[in-house]
């Protein structure tokens, strides 16, 4: 069965903090023309997000680098490690909406500065309702005293891009939340997220936000890196 969940613009965060790491700041902060740009961006983004997911629940098989899940089978080293000792998966497919790309577009042609900037408001923005659906997820969960491992995409690392048309077949995601897959594999709306989530009986302590927010990524088991 699929689900579907949506989300409030209330609920959404987008962080200041992610829109400067998309940015390439660093640790270095904008002068104060740039944040006042970069805030009025974002204050835009934000108010076209339109969040949708969809979601399925399915058995997994780990064997070594292959790993059966549903009805397509994947051979990957990266993502059979953050499945390790998982029986279970969440398939899931997300989107903020075609309001940034419009944004995107808009600025593209009045300013190139702010159609970074709103690239990078409608990345953090998409990764904010990610962080939000797994947490729902998690708290349903919590009745069967299980735990969901670090979300890991197609394209990342060796676990390829093409798999996102079995995600797309599996979630039905152009008729559930209308995101469609071009010929190259790209996804549109662009600020949008396919991924694999595993269900582990096991308490990892992962960190919320994933493994780029976390100090412990290179001694994990589970890590996706």
């Amino acid at each position: 069965m699929i689900y579907v969940q949506t989300a409030d613009v209330k609920e959404i965060e987008i962080r200041h903090g992610e829109v400067l790491r998309y940015l390439g700041f660093g640790k270095s902060s904008p002068d104060a023309q740039m944040q006042q740009q970069i805030e009025a961006v974002t204050q835009e983004v934000f108010l076209s997000l339109s969040c949708r997911a969809c979601f399925t629940l399915c058995d997994i098989n780990v064997n070594g680098q292959t790993i059966d899940i549903g009805t397509f089978r994947v051979n990957s080293a990266g993502l059979s490690k953050n499945l390790r000792g998982c029986a279970r998966a969440v398939l899931f497919g997300a989107t903020v909406g075609a309001g940034a790309d419009r944004i995107i577009a808009k600025y593209s042609k009045l300013s190139p500065a702010a159609a970074v900037i709103a690239q990078a408001a409608g990345a953090a923005a998409i990764e904010s309702w990610c962080d939000l659906f797994c947490a729902r997820l998690s708290d349903k969960l919590k009745a069967e005293t299980v735990f969901l491992r670090p979300r890991f995409s197609p394209g990342y690392g060796d676990f390829a891009l093409s798999h996102q048309r079995d995600l797309f077949r599996v979630l039905e995601c152009p008729k559930q939340i209308g995101v469609s897959l071009t010929d190259s594999l790209m996804m549109t709306p662009s600020k949008s997220v396919s991924a694999v989530i595993g269900i582990s009986s096991e308490d990892t302590q992962c960190n919320k936000s994933g493994c780029e927010a976390c100090d412990k990524r290179e001694d994990c088991a589970y890590s996706r890196g």
